[in-house]
């Protein structure tokens, strides 16, 4: 459907940063004062283009409460997902209590080692339920080359989040863009 996709916020890494906020209100990186709302049932957050400064460190994310517009560092995060490479085998991976969603593996600090990804963003503006998102993430590695992760996570408070964090376990971001747009509803 043509105009489904509402570009709500976006932020290009221009130089090495630890952390970067979407949405969020007055925190956000982009400047925008932006927030996820009750505007829209389901945002959808891309990835494209990222990259690290540390080898196997990996990118994560956690809510910005509404609240205060910070990010929720508590350990409230549980996943699961189904790691695919041809590398190795596929494995089930599974997670609770932890500080921050799994986003991306560290791509690495080879030539042209990148990830790009998404996650479908639910009930995170709804002070009711428990904010979760369905994620695929696929990143080029040059050791083993190429893999993906497939699954969902959930945020285990029910609170009301207006953003969300891309942050490193280790070093910096070095690029990326990330983008939320907003589903239209219909």
């Amino acid at each position: 459907m043509a105009g489904s996709l509402i570009k709500v916020d976006e932020f290009t890494i221009s130089s090495a940063v630890a952390s970067i906020i979407l949405g969020g209100g007055s925190s956000g990186s982009s400047g925008a004062n932006v927030s996820i709302d009750s505007t829209y049932d389901v945002y959808l957050f891309t990835t494209t283009n990222s990259d690290v400064s540390v080898d196997n460190s990996n990118i994560l994310l956690r809510v910005t409460k509404t609240s205060d517009n910070s990010a929720d560092t508590t350990a409230n995060y549980d996943n699961a997902y189904k790691l695919l490479s041809p590398s190795f085998d596929f494995s089930n991976q599974a997670n609770t209590n932890m500080t921050s969603f799994q986003h991306l593996g560290g791509s690495g600090t080879g030539t042209n080692e990148s990830g790009v990804a998404t996650a479908y963003l639910f009930n995170w503006a709804n002070t009711n339920e428990y904010s979760f998102m369905t994620w695929e993430t696929n990143i080029y590695n040059q050791t083993p080359a190429l893999f993906s992760a497939k699954g969902g996570q959930v945020h285990t408070v029910a609170q009301s989040n207006n953003g969300i964090q891309i942050l490193m376990n280790t070093g910096n971001l070095t690029s990326g863009t990330f983008t939320i747009y907003g589903l239209r509803k219909f």
